[in-house]
């Protein structure tokens, strides 16, 4: 799925600004075109929104790709939230936060 993801973030339109992180109770750039990922200790979806509030303007759109195995998030834009959560990950802690897409293995 990270492949897929990363692909994804290099793909982005010219004219878009994306920002791609990784993050566990913290959050780290992450460079598309390396396939290392840091994180692992815990999950903390409020880091990502913390980090999110802190850019001028606040994003368009947030794309996280999760389990959803973390406390619920306090957001404030949460319609431009999108949630890739894998296929059987747990939706309880971030349903009713912008959009879910449950995403299969290998797909």
């Amino acid at each position: 799925m990270l492949s897929a993801f990363a692909a994804i973030a290099r793909a982005g339109r010219s004219r878009a600004r994306v920002e791609v992180v990784s993050f566990d109770t913290a959050v780290y750039p992450l460079d598309p075109s390396d396939r290392r990922v840091r994180g692992g200790g815990g999950t903390s979806f409020q880091v990502v929104e913390d980090y999110t509030a802190a850019l001028a303007p606040y994003p368009d759109g947030v794309v996280v790709m999760t389990d959803g195995e973390a406390e619920r998030p306090s957001v404030r834009q949460p319609e431009r939230w999108l949630w890739l959560l894998t296929e059987h990950g747990s939706d309880a802690s971030i349903r009713g936060i912008g959009r879910i897409v449950r995403v299969r293995a290998g797909t």
